[in-house]
C-alpha cells in the first residue's frame, strides 16, 4: 500500500508545496505557524474503508497515534526542529512491518526562548548582580574606611587630650607643691631636698611615658606612691592612700598617670584633714583595677578635671574592648579601670 502527505494547513490555510516521493523533504514555519496539521492519503484499493494511519512527532512525542483519521493535527507545538514520522496499513496490529516515511519540520523559536537569548539574559543578570555586589561592597568599604578614618580622627583627638594631661599637671598641684617646698627650704633644707627629688622624678616619670600609651601597672603604682609622698607634705595624716594589689598582677598594663589623676580627682572634690580623712583605697576586682574613695564633699572644688577623665574614659575605649566603669554612692566613689 502506498502512503504520502497530501497537504499540510497551517491555522487552517492549507499548503501542498511538499514533495511526496521524497523521505528527507522539509517544510520550515514560522515561531507564530506554532499549530499545524497534516493530511495524510493512503491508496488503498482492496479495504478502502479499513485503512489505518501512524504518526508522531519525533522531538515532542514518543508515542505513536493509531487512527483511521487521515488528518495528524498538532497545536502549540515550542520551536525546535522535529520529523514527522507516519505510516499507513490496512491491519492495525502488524505495524512493525511497515516502513515509515518522514518529513522534517523545523519551527522556528520566539526570539526570547532562543538559547542564545536565555544566554543573554543570564548573562546580563549576572553582570547586574556582579555590578550590584561590588557596588555594595565598595560602599561598605568606603563605610568601613569612612568609620576607620573617624576612629582614627578620635582616637588621635583623644591621644592628644590625654597628652596635654599628662604633660600639665594640676596648676594648683604645681603651686601647691612649689608652696610646700617654699616652707620647707625655711625650715628644713634637707627634707626640702628629698621633696625636691620626690617632686623631678614625678615630672621625668611622665616625661618618660609621654609617648606610651600604656605602661606597667608596677611603674603606675611607684608613681602614685611618689606622688603621694608629695600630697602628705600637705595633707598629713588627712590623706591614706592603701594598695592591695597581688603581684601577678604588676605587669599588667594601663595608661600612664591614671592612678595619679584619679588620686588628684579625689583630693580635689574632698575634703583631707585630719579630722576627716580621706582613704583611697586600690585593689584588684574580676581583672579590674578599682579605685575607691569615701565620699566627704568640699563646698567649693577650686578647678574641675571632668574634662580629663573624659579623655580618660574615651582613651580606654581604644584600649580594651571592656570599658571604664564609674559608680558613686551615698559613701563611695568608685572607679573601674580595665587591665590591659
Amino acid at each position: 500500500m502506498d502512503y504520502y502527505i497530501k497537504s499540510y494547513s497551517v491555522f487552517g490555510k492549507e499548503y501542498f508545496s511538499i514533495n511526496e516521493s521524497s523521505d528527507n523533504d522539509s517544510i520550515h514555519l514560522k515561531s507564530d505557524e506554532n499549530s499545524f496539521s497534516f493530511n495524510l492519503v493512503a491508496l488503498n484499493y482492496t479495504h478502502t474503508s479499513q485503512t489505518w494511519y501512524a504518526y508522531k512527532l519525533e522531538g515532542f512525542e514518543n508515542d505513536w497515534h493509531y487512527t483511521k483519521d487521515p488528518k495528524a493535527v498538532f497545536t502549540n507545538i515550542p520551536g525546535g526542529q522535529y520529523t514527522f514520522l507516519y505510516k499507513a496499513s490496512s491491519i492495525n496490529n502488524n505495524w512493525q512491518k511497515v516502513p515509515d516515511k518522514k518529513v522534517i519540520v523545523i519551527l522556528e523559536t520566539v526570539f526570547y526562548r532562543t538559547k542564545w537569548f536565555l544566554f543573554f539574559i543570564v548573562l546580563l543578570v549576572g553582570a547586574f548582580i556582579y555590578m550590584f555586589y561590588r557596588y555594595r561592597v565598595d560602599q561598605q568599604t568606603q563605610v568601613y574606611e569612612l568609620k576607620s578614618k573617624a576612629q582614627l580622627l578620635e582616637k588621635e583627638k583623644t591621644a592628644v587630650m590625654y597628652e596635654n594631661l599628662k604633660q600639665h599637671l594640676n596648676p594648683h598641684f604645681l603651686f601647691n607643691s612649689l608652696t610646700s617646698l617654699s616652707s620647707l627650704i625655711r625650715i628644713d633644707q634637707r627634707q626640702a631636698g628629698d621633696f625636691l627629688d620626690k617632686m623631678s622624678k614625678v615630672y621625668r616619670y611622665i616625661l618618660k611615658n609621654k609617648d606610651n600609651e600604656t605602661v606597667p601597672l608596677i611603674d603606675e603604682l611607684k608613681f602614685v606612691d611618689m606622688y603621694n609622698q608629695l600630697q602628705k607634705t600637705r595633707f598629713g595624716d588627712g590623706l591614706h592612700i592603701s594598695v592591695n594589689i597581688s603581684e601577678e598582677y604588676h605587669y599588667r598594663k594601663i595608661a600612664p598617670v591614671t592612678l595619679q589623676n584619679l588620686v588628684e580627682n579625689a583630693i580635689k572634690h574632698n575634703i583631707a584633714d585630719e579630722d576627716a580623712t580621706l582613704l583611697i583605697s586600690m585593689y584588684i576586682d574580676d581583672d579590674y583595677l578599682v579605685v575607691e574613695n569615701n565620699l566627704q564633699t568640699k563646698g567649693f572644688v577650686e578647678t574641675s578635671n571632668k574634662q580629663g577623665q573624659h579623655s580618660m574614659i574615651s582613651l580606654y575605649k581604644y584600649l580594651s574592648p571592656r570599658p571604664v566603669i564609674i559608680t558613686e554612692s551615698e559613701d563611695f566613689y568608685t572607679v573601674r579601670i580595665p587591665l590591659i
